[in-house]
């Protein structure tokens, strides 16, 4: 039976939401030629959601992030690349895989960590805040001991394979004819602005 003695009072508790939008950083070791530049690319997936409709992209009213999406980055030789903004709706643990696209670039090796991203955030009064954000570099599924809490970094190695070259030389002589038994020789010498 429905009840009409009573008076039904119903409140909804919503929270302000917070952006959070993880970094690479990208380092190159070896001595790089000017213009020889490479571009790197990242990928970044959640891989666990504690509540899991706690997270979206595209602001507060966009989809919620699943396991299924993938946010990509990329940056030119030294620098910091920055992912799409991640929108947090409510507090939770979020953890994230962050890799780097193995690319083809002659010279270059590629960095093959796989980094974890760890966002724990709070619930302060109604207001979201982010309380931590771990980033840890992990090798053949095991951790390394390498954390940070600004951004994950991967370190590329600028090697070029050696090669040999002889140059060759062909004299022509004109005019009179001279003794067979001549001989000419020859000096190679580096131009200054050779590396």
């Amino acid at each position: 039976t429905d009840r009409t003695d009573y008076a039904l009072f119903t409140n909804h508790y919503e929270v302000d939401s917070i952006g959070y939008a993880p970094q690479v950083k990208k380092t190159v070791d070896g001595n790089v030629p000017a213009g020889r530049d490479a571009q790197f690319q990242f990928e970044l997936k959640l891989t666990k959601a504690d509540p899991a409709d706690g997270l979206k992209l595209n602001g507060e009213n966009g989809a919620v992030m699943t396991d299924q999406d993938v946010l990509e980055t990329e940056v030119t030789g030294e620098a910091t690349g920055i992912f799409d903004e991640i929108t947090f709706t409510r507090a939770g643990t979020y953890t994230f895989q962050i890799t780097e696209v193995k690319g083809d670039t002659a010279g270059y090796s590629y960095d093959g960590h796989i980094w974890t991203l760890e966002v724990k955030v709070k619930d302060e009064g109604g207001k979201l805040d982010i309380e931590s954000e771990t980033y840890n570099q992990t090798e053949a599924g095991k951790l390394t001991g390498v954390t940070s809490e600004d951004q994950a970094e991967f370190t590329n190695t600028y090697d070029p394979k050696e090669t040999t070259y002889t140059p060759q030389i062909r004299k022509e002589i004109t005019g009179d004819r001279r003794s067979e038994d001549q001989v000419f020789d020859f000096t190679l010498t580096p131009d200054d602005q050779n590396p």
